[in-house]
Parts: structure tokens; C-alpha cells; sequence
């Protein structure tokens, strides 16, 4: 089977619904939802598309939807810099969000 590699750009197009990328990311994860082809991302990806959608306006209910049909979809490919980097993103976003709070 043939596996595909994708990277942040196609998750924001299909996340975001980016024209003119979407129809074209829609036609890749239907194969992948299909069997016809494996699709395989990186967790890094997954956050990356994440904090886009969410500088975009797009609610965290629709974001953490999408990623979670994406992970049901996709195999993830997580390694243990992506760990460290998602533990530090968690962290920094705790400080951004009291941070706002506080102003």
C-alpha cells in the first residue's frame, strides 16, 4: 500500500478548509479513510495545524474534532523531541492564557 507523509500545510488546508488546497486535501485523506493509501503525520504536525486553526478564529471544539477524525484517520508518527516540545507548548500556552487573563 502506498503510504503518504503529511505535513502541517495539508492538515491547515483540510482543517481550515484552505482554498485553493482543500479540494485536493479532502481527496487525500478520503483515500486514506478509505484504505486506499496509508496517511501518516507527525504529532508535531497535529500541534502545528492546531495553533494555526486557532490564530484563524476557529473554536477548539472544531479544532480538537478535527484532530481527533485526523488521528483516527492517520497513523502518528511521535518521536521524543515532539514530547518535549508538546510539554513546553502546554506549558507555554498555560503562561499565555494567565498571562490574558491578568491585562
Amino acid at each position: 500500500m502506498k503510504r503518504i507523509f503529511l505535513d502541517a500545510n495539508v492538515v491547515i488546508d483540510l482543517l481550515g478548509e484552505r482554498n485553493p488546497w482543500f479540494p485536493d486535501a479532502l481527496r487525500i485523506f478520503n483515500l486514506g479513510d478509505l484504505g486506499k493509501v496509508k496517511l501518516i503525520c507527525s504529532s508535531l504536525s497535529l500541534g502545528t495545524a492546531s495553533y494555526i486553526m486557532e490564530t484563524k478564529k476557529m473554536s477548539s471544539a472544531d479544532i480538537f474534532e478535527g484532530i481527533d477524525l485526523l488521528c483516527q484517520i492517520c497513523d502518528v508518527a511521535a518521536t521524543k523531541r515532539d514530547k518535549i516540545e508538546l510539554k513546553t507548548c502546554i506549558t507555554h500556552r498555560k503562561t499565555l492564557s494567565l498571562h490574558r487573563r491578568t491585562n
